[in-house]
């Protein structure tokens, strides 16, 4: 099977190969045209590992498009502003765009997807064997760092990651004061939020009573048995967290932490396993980002911890790859440099943006030969 795999991955310099389907290989092919796509094409569950104190927290999707099957398209307000980033958002309809004068993240009216027409069916991605060819590892943080590992490239690597969690809740009147409203526009709503060191502070509305809403796997909000005001409860917070409509009067504003870890996970040939010191660096952070929000001007804050769980925006130092073939590129929302930021969307433009870098070089390769 190697042999064969190898066979197949072996083609001109100007028709490289993108290991992956999600996101970051959509940016690669909206690069390079003729860049042959090997993907599997099984829809496949999340891959979770367990904790100690918290529920099992979502590493990666190998299947189909990956985790950008299932990205609502969170992402930083400011990335829209990034004059470097105008050619690759174009690629997503998410045209040049003026952000507001206040901390906020974008969600768009259409979500970002990677879009294929054509690819190369392998059932397992991690069996591919890489000759000389230029070659885009995009796999996810967890299906690059495995293919490298199972390489034999390195044996270990250190994986960060954004813990989610609720820390609190802040009266209606005090958050009306203290922030400033949402920005509408054509392309979607700018939603106010709270930024600190490798920390994002953002409020959800409660309009009769607290529920909790799973946006990475949306069936589990119809399949959870709750009431009927529950399941209305459910729907008026999606719609307002989605277009930025509020359906009714808010009661009062629910606080999120999104906090980074940058040694969350643990990846080997074994598998990827939590750190052991998470659940101590989430408890100091609660205290402190508590401060924060005291500080800021909300008084009024209840502390009410819950909802902890994995951001799924995971990362890694990136120097581990300095000793890698020089045909090789591993690009995943590693490439984001903002800790606690969505890294989604950036980490799209950086993909294109550097395999464009590839793409004139090799044009000026074939201009010389």
């Amino acid at each position: 099977m190697a042999t064969a795999m190898q066979k197949i991955l072996k083609n001109d310099y100007d028709q490289p190969n993108i290991l992956g389907s999600g996101l970051c290989a959509y940016a690669v092919k909206s690069v390079w045209r003729n860049g042959l796509v090997f993907s599997s094409t099984r829809r496949e569950n999340h891959s979770v590992i367990p904790s100690l104190w918290r529920k099992p927290a979502i590493v990666s999707n190998l299947g189909w498009k990956g985790l950008s099957k299932y990205y609502h398209g969170v992402m930083p307000s400011e990335i829209l502003t990034i004059p470097e980033y105008e050619e690759p958002l174009n690629v997503l309809g998410l045209f040049s765009s003026s952000a507001p004068n206040f901390e906020s993240y974008f969600v768009p009216r259409r979500t970002p997807r990677p879009q294929f027409s054509k690819f190369c069916k392998i059932r397992q991605l991690h069996e591919c064997q890489i000759d000389e060819t230029l070659s885009y590892l995009c796999l996810s943080v967890v299906g690059n760092i495995k293919y490298l590992i199972n390489n034999s490239f390195f044996d270990n690597a250190s994986l960060s990651d954004d813990i989610v969690f609720r820390l609190g809740s802040v009266s209606a009147d005090e958050f009306s004061a203290l922030m400033p409203d949402r920005s509408l526009t054509s392309l979607g709503c700018h939603f106010p939020c709270k930024n600190f060191d490798g920390v994002q502070v953002s409020f959800r509305p409660v309009f009769e009573r607290e529920v909790n809403i799973n946006f990475i796997d949306a069936k589990e909000n119809l399949r959870s048995e709750v009431s009927v005001l529950d399941l209305l409860e459910k729907v008026r917070r999606a719609i307002f967290l989605r277009y930025g409509v509020a359906l009714g009067e808010v009661r009062y504003w629910e606080c999120y932490v999104q906090k980074n870890l940058a040694d969350a996970y643990f990846c080997n040939r074994d598998g990827v396993t939590e750190n052991v010191n998470n659940r101590k660096e989430i408890e100091l952070c609660i205290e402190e980002v508590c401060n924060y929000i005291f500080e800021a001007g909300f008084k009024s804050i209840k502390k009410n911890v819950g909802d902890i769980l994995s951001g799924i925006h995971l990362g890694y130092n990136r120097d581990i790859l300095s000793e890698l073939p020089s045909n090789y590129r591993v690009f995943d929302t590693s490439l984001n440099s903002v800790s606690g930021a969505h890294p989604t969307i950036r980490s799209f433009c950086e993909s294109y943006i550097l395999a464009k870098g590839d793409f004139l070089d090799s044009e000026q390769l074939i201009e010389c030969r």
